[in-house]
């Protein structure tokens, strides 16, 4: 139901609007059979600089980081792609039916996000430990360019047959990749929000609607 509530916020649909919600229900679950997301993970030692958190030698970037995963000894990086074929579908029904299309492209956001969750859940069982949230490069003061490391690291071209373009942005699209601290205890969940969105404010903002469930 989060990810159907997601998706919808995506799209603008209103809470009222049985019909395309019925579409929407409908395109997300062709989303789930039809395009089964690939994803890849690796857990990586942390060092500390006082308070400023060294990822492979060298400074992460930004205060957002160093404030979610302080007092963390490493962090999983991690990456999740819904494939080329979602954005070849997403564009082919943007010529015959733009409705659908751009409910396909808000449902995949919503489930590639909820699908990364779950993985996120299932590493934190593989090391049996605990994640914080996790946090992308572009989301709050954590440079966009840091996405260069992330595909380094992760060697998204060769795993998952990801790109980043000029812009740094990926491709295929509907694509996230992330970092998380590595924790013995839980920590509080309080990344997500419009406070630390470099997007913000964004469509949903001015509609005072908020992606985040």
């Amino acid at each position: 139901m989060k990810v159907f509530e997601t998706a919808c916020s995506y799209a603008g649909i209103d809470s009222k609007d049985t019909e395309s919600r019925t579409l929407m229900a409908s395109i997300l679950s062709e989303v789930a059979k039809k395009y089964p997301p690939r994803f890849v993970w690796k857990q990586v030692p942390l060092d500390w600089d006082g308070n400023s958190p060294l990822l492979f030698g060298e400074p992460l970037p930004g205060d957002m980081a160093a404030s979610y995963i302080k007092g963390a000894s490493s962090v999983v990086l991690m990456a999740i792609t819904l494939g080329p074929a979602f954005d070849r579908d997403v564009r082919r029904l943007a010529v015959t039916d733009m409705t659908r299309s751009l409910f396909l492209n808000a449902a995949g956001a919503a489930f590639v996000d909820a699908r990364l969750d779950e993985v996120q859940a299932t590493i934190g069982r593989e090391l049996g430990c605990y994640l914080s949230d996790r946090f992308s490069p572009g989301y709050g003061d954590l440079p966009l360019a840091y996405q260069t490391v992330l595909f380094r690291e992760l060697n998204l071209t060769a795993r998952l047959g990801l790109h980043l373009i000029d812009t740094l942005l990926m491709v295929p699209e509907k694509s996230i990749t992330a970092l998380a601290g590595v924790f013995d205890s839980p920590q509080p969940q309080t990344i997500r929000g419009c406070a630390v969105c470099d997007l913000y404010p964004c469509a949903l903002a001015k509609k005072g609607q908020t992606c985040v469930k």
